[in-house]
């Protein structure tokens, strides 16, 4: 391919360079153009087309191929510099000023990067042409599905106990009993706490032992 596309670009170029005004940059050439700024590396091909769109008058075109036939032979610190340049345009929110560097990009030879910088700046001025949304009473933000989900008891089967569920009725309260007191002199059943117990220290979980009592 990186063989037939320059000649089929060179054959496009002397078939509507026939057909239409010599001097005119048809949609047809615009397209021989663009293909070989973008993808044509070659610099005696490049040489080629510059030289036939120089002969139709159309200089501009002319000078930016011969540019990107040069582009090989640039020293390191002008391709260093424009990389740079590059870079501070893909981070820039200034369509206008990116525009004007993919111009200058293009005017080098530097077809791809133009283009590149090209669609930049058009999405910038897409979203820039964006209207704001503005949340109203009337417009307001969208619930989270976790807020949507319906609580448990409204999921309750419409049945007595489900309608139980739905509605609960709390249980009234009930004292808790009271153990009764014991006479003095007579032991508790359940030891010691409750009055008088086992003399020897137990209770209901037998003796402690001395080391092992609170003080």
């Amino acid at each position: 391919m990186g063989i037939w596309l320059p000649i089929a670009l060179l054959l496009l170029w002397r078939y509507y360079a026939n057909k239409n005004n010599p001097t005119d940059l048809t949609p047809e050439r615009q397209a021989v153009y663009s293909m070989a700024m973008t993808f044509t590396k070659d610099p005696q091909r490049l040489e080629i087309l510059a030289k036939a769109f120089s002969d139709a008058g159309l200089t501009e075109q002319a000078k930016a191929l011969r540019n990107r036939s040069r582009l090989p032979t640039l020293p390191e610190n002008v391709k260093a510099a424009r990389a740079q340049a590059l870079k501070a345009a893909l981070s820039s929110t200034d369509p206008v000023a990116i525009k004007a560097l993919a111009k200058v990009f293009e005017s080098q030879g530097m077809g791809a990067a133009a283009n590149m910088l090209k669609d930049y700046a058009q999405g910038l001025d897409q979203m820039m042409n964006v209207p704001p949304v503005q949340l109203t009473p009337q417009n307001p933000p969208a619930p989270h599905p976790e807020d949507q989900l319906p609580h448990p008891e409204a999921q309750a089967p419409d049945t007595q106990a489900g309608q139980m569920m739905e509605a609960p009725v709390p249980l009234a309260a009930t004292a808790a009993p009271v153990p009764p007191m014991p006479h003095e002199g007579v032991p508790s059943p359940h030891g010691e706490g409750f009055g008088s117990g086992p003399p020897d220290g137990g209770g209901d979980f037998g003796p402690f032992p001395p080391d092992s009592l609170p003080v």
